[in-house]
């Protein structure tokens, strides 16, 4: 039989087809469709080879598609992430979100979440009610909100100084001090330091009550019991309270001091 392409009408017994290089002719025209156009009756069907662990084929040798155990296409993405504190790799993985203008739903313990993002592809920034689980939104223009800083505690003896404390991010502080004993003209100021090395005194908003007198930012102790030292509008990084060495309370004075740092 000459080796030829045979076109057979249907009913009709059919030759076997053969190319010029003796294989079996296939047609497989009419096992795939144009886009979007409707699905053909006889599909051609690609297979791959199921394989539990990932290959890894030498460079330059033939390599069959890789599926897991539940049929799907083997995608590596172990070169596109890195381990905590590694080098950057060459490809990072693209990770997409997902904008929601309403608030997602609330999951529990355990369930898959992702990352909430608003319309604009920005990160939404939220805070919730823990005793009623509902969500505050803020104003466009919303009050003023404080915002609290450390709270440091110290007791000193006289004189001495507290610990330096670093109030950068805040422009109000104020010291809480709690005397116990006779003191007997036990002075106290605020100091300041840009650099935790050099000290200057602080400017401060106290002022007079019983038991202390105020005068040039230095405040003097004279009985026991509860005060408060305070500025505002601060220039500086550190700060501490210092018991003045020529104060002329008795050793057995001591001065519980805590901090307070706002805005």
């Amino acid at each position: 039989m000459p080796l030829r392409q045979i076109r057979h009408l249907e009913g009709r017994l059919n030759e076997v087809s053969l190319t010029l290089e003796g294989d079996i002719r296939t047609t497989i025209t009419q096992a795939q469709a144009a886009e979007a156009a409707a699905a053909p009756d006889d599909v051609l069907q690609v297979g791959g080879r199921v394989e539990t662990v990932a290959p890894n084929p030498a460079d330059d040798t033939l390599a069959s598609l890789s599926l897991d155990s539940y049929n799907g296409i083997r995608a590596r993405i172990d070169r596109a992430q890195g381990t905590h504190g590694a080098t950057v790799p060459g490809e990072v993985l693209m990770q997409g979100q997902y904008a929601e203008a309403t608030v997602p739903t609330a999951l529990t313990d355990g369930d898959v979440a992702r990352p909430w993002y608003d319309l604009y592809g920005r990160p939404t920034l939220r805070a919730d009610d823990l005793a009623t689980l509902t969500l505050r939104i803020s104003d466009v223009a919303p009050a003023l909100v404080a915002k609290l800083g450390p709270v440091t505690f110290t007791q000193i003896d006289e004189p001495g100084v507290t610990a330096a404390t670093n109030i950068r991010n805040y422009k109000n502080w104020c010291f809480q001090v709690v005397v116990a004993g006779t003191p007997t003209a036990t002075t106290i100021v605020a100091e300041g330091s840009h650099d935790g090395t050099n000290w200057f005194d602080m400017q401060t908003s106290s002022t007079a009550k019983t038991g202390i007198a105020v005068a040039n930012n230095i405040g003097t102790i004279s009985e026991a019991g509860v005060y408060s030292w305070s500025g505002v509008n601060a220039c500086t990084v550190y700060i501490r309270l210092k018991v003045m060495p020529t104060s002329g309370s008795p050793e057995s004075v001591t001065l519980d001091v805590q901090l307070m740092a706002g805005n």
